[in-house]
């Protein structure tokens, strides 16, 4: 069954910097318990292949964040910041 056949609507909302829709998201979820809320971000590199095994898919997906989290704490001086 479609979404437009169960009357679900979606609706985006769109957000500067990445700690701006990163706190727009928490808010969401407080304010919008009852809702589907999820958070888009664009992961700025390459993202390793995707392994068959989904466990394996989440940790490879964590990991590559972290990464990410790390070096931009790097960037300003505070690794994982």
């Amino acid at each position: 069954m479609r979404a437009g056949e169960k009357k679900v609507s979606l609706r985006f909302i769109f957000r500067g910097g990445r700690d701006e829709a990163y706190k727009a998201f928490i808010n969401a979820l407080k304010s919008n318990p009852e809702r589907m809320n999820a958070l888009l971000v664009d992961s700025e590199t390459p993202i390793a292949p995707v392994p068959a095994n989904s466990a394996e898919d989440a940790k490879a997906r964590v990991a590559h964040l972290q990464q990410r989290k790390e070096a931009r704490g790097a960037d300003k001086g505070t690794v994982g910041s």
